[in-house]
């Protein structure tokens, strides 16, 4: 009867930890990415992950556009035609 209860419980334990180890699912997150380049080879990334697409591409191109500015305005960075959205083929 005493091995009976220690398997058991064994049991029981083993199947508490194999549960909680999975843990809960995670949501897909999005991901886009936007970039510029200058004639001397220079280049620019915006990135940003979030629930949606459209979202992250928001992002991404704001984060792109203002180090752009940035760079440009302190006179680090030459002419481009600004960001652009990177597709992967």
């Amino acid at each position: 009867m005493k091995t009976i209860v220690q398997l058991f419980g064994v049991a029981l334990l083993a199947g508490a930890v194999l549960a909680s180890a999975s843990g809960t699912a995670h949501a897909k997150k999005n991901w886009c990415q936007y970039k510029a380049w200058d004639n001397a080879g220079n280049e620019i990334m915006g990135n940003a992950t979030r629930k949606k697409e459209s979202s992250a591409c928001k992002v991404a191109k704001r984060r792109c556009v203002r180090r752009l500015e940035r760079k440009q305005r302190k006179g680090k960075f030459g002419r481009s035609k600004g960001c652009l959205k990177v597709v992967e083929a």
